[in-house]
């Protein structure tokens, strides 16, 4: 029986999300979720977050970043809402069930298990029941995975940013002022303890006439009326953001930021933005903590009697506002610790989960074929020439029949081919790989995943085998890139067919790699 290329979906994968929004618990749960969903959107996923309350303006803002919402009828993370979650995940067949949230207790984490979609849990407070999820992710500069626990990602490797946050500006250096002249203050999108307005009137130290002051608020904050009155007697410049889609932009305008101590955390590190921060929840506390460690923020304990509380307040922002040595040590910590690329590396994880390589049988033969008469293929390949089946099948069974050859078809945990890699045998030192992937895989990091699971099987099986080589047509970039991305690097170039072909080695031995590359 043959293996033709129909696949049942074009997505990626499906990922189910399931988080909440509110007054009482923030949007932060929301927030690092968008992050989440919107980098597995750009690997090609279907991304559908169930919330059982959320801001309309934060609908708004998940539609926008191509994620799907879906209101639930049991908004109480109790077995209906498990059941809703489940029957969802069910209709949608979901390859990934994320759950953030500190209402979903062992009991709700048990019941999703059950489901055939792989489980993950945020968890940055010790609520993941293990015997119940797949995989752990607990983001933050105080978490650190078990050597080789394959469930858990761990740290600020993993941190949730927001795609903005890999941009240009985010990237670059913090030029920092003697004296600071531009304050951020962002204490949570719902900030239902209003620390927003007890931070402004705190602000009264001298000079403060000259101070501009940006204040993001988000869709849930309901003291909003009271802030614009506070704005009318308040001694300085006050500039409201509500509902910001660029936080990037606002963040690399200021001198330093008065905020909450959650995932924003990360968002002003990445940025180099030095940081005041005040832990408006017991769960915000280790975050705090762990970033003071780093150097990235300084850290305000909003425990004592209110007068004493602003007070003290009022002090550490004048003294980190005249400290520019302390500001720029904080920039430099936090550019250090926070790269912004956790979404995706966790994105592409997802994706590349259960993915495994099976030998190649003659049965394969359409599917191999439809991969390599693609013209995408083929205007990168040695030989251009469109092959019939007939012929293809008379030049499959060769190669199957020499021992020199081993294919591999890779193949989704549900059983769908979505690309084929080959290592042949030059001599019993060296390989040379080729890898295609369909059409519908492109660009999405898979190739990486593919390669170096090759390789890894090529020198395990292999005791005499030194190198991989890698022959690339000039202009086929993506390949290059995903080679690179292994550790291979480029040597003198070669000729086949009368074309020129950019050669790339993957030694065994990383010594042996560096001594003999050409760069």
């Amino acid at each position: 029986m043959s293996r033709t290329l129909t696949p049942t979906r074009t997505e990626l994968m499906n990922v189910v999300i399931r988080a909440d929004a509110g007054p009482a618990i923030g949007t932060g749960h929301v927030m690092r979720m968008m992050a989440l969903g919107e980098a597995c959107c750009k690997l090609g996923a279907g991304v559908t977050m169930l919330c059982g309350q959320i801001p309309a303006g934060l609908v708004q803002r998940l539609i926008r970043c191509g994620i799907d919402v879906h209101q639930l009828k049991s908004p109480t993370c109790d077995q209906n809402d498990a059941a809703e979650t489940m029957a969802f995940a069910r209709q949608q067949s979901a390859d990934w069930i994320v759950l953030d949230g500190y209402g979903f207790c062992s009991q709700y984490q048990h019941a999703m298990s059950k489901s055939e979609a792989v489980l993950m849990m945020m968890d940055d407070g010790e609520i993941a029941d293990r015997n119940s999820v797949d995989v752990v992710l607990n983001q933050n500069a105080y978490a650190a995975a078990e050597l080789g626990d394959k469930g858990m990602l761990a740290g600020c490797e993993f941190t949730l940013l927001r795609s903005e946050f890999l941009s240009a500006s985010a990237s670059e250096p913090k030029s920092i002022r003697q004296t600071a002249r531009r304050i951020l203050v962002t204490l949570g999108g719902c900030d239902d303890a209003n620390w927003t307005m007890r931070v402004l009137k705190a602000m009264s130290f001298g000079g403060s006439q000259k101070l501009i002051v940006d204040v993001v608020v988000g869709a849930g904050y309901r003291h909003f009326q009271s802030l614009m009155d506070l704005k009318k007697v308040l001694p300085f410049t006050i500039r409201i953001h509500r509902n910001v889609d660029r936080m990037v932009d606002v963040m690399r305008r200021v001198d330093f930021a008065i905020t909450a101590g959650g995932s924003t955390c990360y968002e002003l590190a990445r940025c180099g933005v030095p940081s005041l921060a005040i832990p408006v929840a017991d769960n915000q506390i280790p975050i705090v903590e762990a970033l003071e460690k780093y150097g990235t923020l300084t850290a305000f304990d909003p425990d004592g009697e209110d007068q004493e509380c602003s007070s003290r307040l009022t002090r550490m922002i004048r003294d980190l506002s005249l400290d520019a040595v302390t500001r720029d040590r904080m920039s430099q910590a936090g550019r250090t610790l926070v790269d912004g690329k956790g979404a995706f590396r966790i994105a592409r994880q997802m994706a590349n989960w259960g993915l495994k390589l099976r030998e190649a049988e003659m049965s394969d033969a359409e599917v191999l074929l439809a991969w390599r008469n693609d013209p995408e293929v083929r205007s990168v390949s040695f030989n251009s020439d469109r092959m019939s089946l007939e012929t293809f099948r008379i030049w499959l069974q060769k190669k199957m029949e020499n021992q020199q050859t081993r294919r591999w078809i890779a193949e989704t945990r549900n059983g769908l081919p979505i690309g084929q890699v080959c290592l042949e045998f030059e001599n019993p030192q060296q390989a040379v790989i080729e890898l295609t992937l369909d059409h519908t895989r492109r660009g999405k990091g898979l190739g990486r995943t593919i390669i170096e699971r090759a390789c890894k099987l090529g020198f395990e099986e292999n005791p005499l085998m030194d190198s991989v080589v890698a022959r690339i047509c000039p202009g086929n970039v993506a390949s290059e890139r995903a080679f690179r991305s292994v550790g291979f690097v480029q040597t003198q170039p070669t000729m086949i067919n009368k074309k020129l072909a950019f050669q790339f080695v993957l030694w065994r031995d990383a010594a042996n790699r560096q001594r003999r590359a050409v760069a």
